[in-house]
């Protein structure tokens, strides 16, 4: 069991390849690799955004704002906002929408030109 990287709540196994593990947190939802491996800008290319990312950019919309409808009660009305790993930004544009200062990180040279 690993604790979950944004809340440390509970989080279990969802899914595992011989390269990597995907956790699900059971309390805020997200999932998150761990350990992270190396060289992550090789699995984050255009492939990856172009073939899981992209075609479900409605249904991301939807679960970023679920993820905000459990933070807002943690964070200021008002503010800046950084999210590292933002991918193309769908969560900074939702929150840029909420009249937040929005800043990303990203490794991706796709998503960042997208």
């Amino acid at each position: 069991m690993v604790k979950c990287l944004l809340c440390e709540g509970i989080s279990t196994l969802k899914l595992k390849t011989e390269n990597y593990r995907v956790y699900f947190c059971k309390e805020c939802e997200i999932s998150f690799l761990y350990p992270l491996p190396e060289n992550i800008e090789k699995i984050y290319n255009k492939e990856y955004f172009e073939n899981w990312y992209l075609p479900y950019y409605n249904e991301r919309k939807k679960y970023f704002e679920r993820i905000y409808l459990k933070l807002k009660n943690f964070i200021p009305k008002n503010g800046k906002i950084l999210d590292i790993g933002c991918g193309v930004g769908i969560f900074l544009e939702m929150m840029k929408g909420k009249n937040y200062d929005v800043f990303g990180y990203e490794i991706s040279q796709f998503a960042i030109e997208f």
